[in-house]
């Protein structure tokens, strides 16, 4: 099975990580959550990736969700 791994950072846009969750074939597909920290601040909410960075290496397709970063 194809593995993607959907890599959350701080400040992430919602509801941007659930994307490729949600996307049509998504069945055809194995979809990991991660993330460089357990918890990520994204400011309105608090995502808890399952899995850490190490997932990138093992995934096939790796997704970096759009951040909101104000300055």
């Amino acid at each position: 099975m194809h593995v993607v791994a959907v890599f959350t950072l701080p400040q992430v846009v919602p509801p941007d990580p659930t994307t490729s969750i949600e996307a049509p074939g998504a069945l055809t597909y194995e979809v990991r959550i991660s993330g460089p920290a357990t918890e990520i601040d994204a400011g309105a909410f608090t995502p808890r990736p399952p899995c850490g960075p190490a997932e990138l290496v093992a995934a096939d397709t790796v997704i970096v969700p759009g951040r909101s970063v104000a300055r």
